[in-house]
């Protein structure tokens, strides 16, 4: 890595009740690739690979927020913000195009001399036709750095001496974000052809490549062309705090949803959708105006409170959105004899409009100090995670077939832990 440098200059205003706060930051990140060398192994002959060059990213990022006092007592705020922010990077991004990458290989071995010792004639053929051979990627000459703005705008209040609550909305829209396109291939050499939903019995679309164009791979990354790529969020966050006598609570409410759009620029099979509490529009879904993404629900209440005899009561009420479902089915020659790809994975439901249950857990805690003298204490302590025993699943079978929809993952039982603190 070159350069990972960011130079910025902020400042605060306040003019009466109202407070600026703004800033620029200058961000500049220069990365590369040594020439490297490697000697023949057993599987491969000596290598030499020359430096490898990428662009470099030169971005400024304004950031901008406000306060006001509205009624000048300071018990009332309203706060917003407008901020850019760049996509981190590290030695990641300029690792992609590294000629020297490590693969695998699986193959037979049949000891014929028995003397546990592999050589060469007893080893079988190859059954990765790729082994030591990297697909040509390269990024675009004047590929951009993704970055993102958010707009926040918050409502803040002081109800009473110990109580105060806060509304607030957020909103995030990421920008350039960046897509790989291969130059080899493009939607023209896919052929349509028209199947059954094994759910529904409806017509559906898989798409069959040009056997001229398999395995032609010439990977540009650039940046999103024609919104095949989106990502958005929105929220609103409703929260209070509260003190009471010598116990505490705190407690908040989230109502939002992040649509992500993530189409191949080639292959209107793919991507397929995947990932827990993200919308994605991807296949035949691309069309974003098809979706009626729901915004989805969290709830978090936590609290303390000393009871009798020095016990101090604890408890953590959590309620999470169940994630995203998909039915998956794939698409081999046993169903279309003309198919070129090995196979096509097909999203059969359409993203956001299944999803799994609620999960609710509380947890309970328990303490108690016990002073030993002056200057010793123990501090025995019970907590109850799942306290319940909810069995909320949490994850399942995503594949067409027998097992579509069984439960892989369920949230944990109930679980008691006894621990003590010596203080001396």
């Amino acid at each position: 890595m070159k350069a990972d440098l960011g130079i910025y200059g902020q400042d605060s205003w306040t003019l009466r009740r109202m407070t600026l706060n703004y800033g620029l930051r200058w961000e500049y990140f220069n990365s590369y690739i040594r020439a490297q060398d490697q000697p023949a192994g057993r599987f491969v002959p000596a290598r030499h690979f020359d430096e490898v060059h990428v662009p470099s990213f030169k971005d400024l990022s304004p950031r901008f927020g406000v306060s006001y006092d509205l009624f000048g007592d300071g018990k009332t705020a309203i706060k917003g913000s407008i901020s850019k922010y760049v996509s981190k990077f590290a030695t990641d991004n300029v690792n992609a195009y590294n000629p020297m990458f490590l693969a695998s290989d699986s193959r037979t071995w049949n000891d014929l001399n028995r003397d546990d010792i592999a050589q060469d004639n007893e080893i079988g053929p190859s059954t990765n036709n790729a082994f030591g051979i990297r697909q040509s990627r390269n990024p675009d000459p004047n590929i951009k750095r993704e970055y993102s703005i958010e707009y926040t705008g918050v409502f803040q209040r002081q109800l009473t001496s110990g109580i105060s609550a806060s509304i607030g909305y957020y909103r995030r829209g990421f920008h350039r974000l960046q897509q790989q396109d291969n130059l080899l291939q493009s939607p023209g050499d896919y052929t349509p052809v028209t199947i059954a939903n094994p759910l529904g019995g409806e017509p559906l679309t898989v798409y069959n490549l040009n056997r001229a164009k398999q395995g032609l791979v010439d990977i540009l990354d650039t940046n999103t062309v024609n919104d095949a790529r989106t990502q958005t969020y929105n929220g609103v966050e409703l929260s209070a705090q509260a003190r009471l006598g010598e116990g505490r609570l705190t407690g908040g409410w989230t109502h939002d949803r992040t649509v992500i759009k993530n189409c191949s620029l080639d292959d209107p099979n793919n991507p397929i959708p995947a990932g827990a509490l993200i919308d994605t529009a991807a296949g035949r879904f691309c069309d974003e105006t098809k979706l009626g993404m729901p915004f989805i629900d969290q709830f978090k209440l936590s609290g303390a409170y000393p009871v009798w005899w020095g016990i101090q009561v604890s408890g953590v009420l959590t309620s999470y959105p169940g994630r995203q479902l998909f039915a998956n089915y794939t698409v081999d020659r046993t169903i279309i004899p003309t198919l070129t790809q090995t196979s096509v994975l097909v999203p059969l439901i359409k993203p956001g409009s299944k999803y799994a249950d609620q999960w609710n857990q509380l947890d309970l805690g328990f303490a108690k100090v016990i002073t030993l003298n002056s200057t010793r204490n123990v501090r025995l302590q019970v907590d109850v995670f799942n306290s319940l025993n909810a069995n909320t699943v949490l994850n399942q079978n995503f594949n067409y077939g027998p097992a579509l929809d069984r439960p892989t993952e369920i949230l944990q039982g109930r679980v008691v832990r006894l621990g003590a603190q010596f203080h001396f």
